[in-house]
């Protein structure tokens, strides 16, 4: 079975402009994304969202994404997160592009890797307004069983895609940086990878 680790999925060259933004529902993975296109624009780049494809679906299925996400999980031979994914392979077979998935990194292997975290009292707090007439502790309860039910999903579609955080080129904590800083970070840190990129190449090329 094809493993989908850092190490069976390192590219031989990378796309120094292209970013993948990965994390778990709530942590700010799409606000990230929203903050860079107001920095980077539209031209050239390309903004991919594995979660705006998914809702997509749910939504011309008359669903939540929590619902459609209980319908792929019994109705996996018409393969949503499959298409899903080969969307996101598409657009990441060039540069400047910028990927928010929960898989990014895997399907774009050539690009700059961020994950972002967050503990789930947070994330469940950020979301609530999002389950009418539920509670925090009880929103907690529904991500952390979506968060159970997604690793399992993914890691039975693509063994090893579930890196750890040493895999990943940068990691931050939502939490602890204010989400008007966290494209800062990124954008910083993804300049400090172009450059080592850039030495690496005049290295091998003396």
């Amino acid at each position: 079975m094809r493993q989908y680790t850092k190490k069976a999925t390192q590219p031989r060259s990378f796309f120094s402009n292209s970013i993948t933004i990965t994390g778990k529902t709530g942590v700010g993975t799409t606000t990230a994304m929203s903050e860079l296109q107001k920095i980077l624009g539209i031209t050239p780049y390309r903004w991919v969202s594995g979660g705006g494809i998914m809702r997509g679906f749910a939504r011309n299925m008359g669903m939540t994404i929590e619902e459609f996400t209980d319908y792929c999980s019994t109705h996996t031979k018409e393969g949503y997160d499959r298409k899903c994914d080969r969307q996101i392979e598409r657009f990441g077979r060039q540069d400047y592009c910028i990927v928010e998935a929960r898989l990014g990194h895997v399907f774009v292997p050539s690009a700059f890797h961020v994950l972002l975290k967050c503990n789930t009292l947070i994330r469940a707090e950020r979301r609530k307004t999002e389950f009418l007439g539920k509670s925090v502790l009880q929103v907690v309860d529904i991500i952390s069983k979506r968060d159970e039910y997604d690793d399992l999903r993914y890691q039975t579609l693509y063994p090893g895609c579930l890196w750890p955080e040493s895999d990943f080129d940068l990691v931050i904590d939502t939490e602890l940086i204010p989400a008007n800083l966290v494209d800062s970070v990124i954008l910083g840190a993804h300049s400090e990878w172009v450059q080592r990129l850039d030495q690496k190449v005049l290295r091998a090329g003396r």
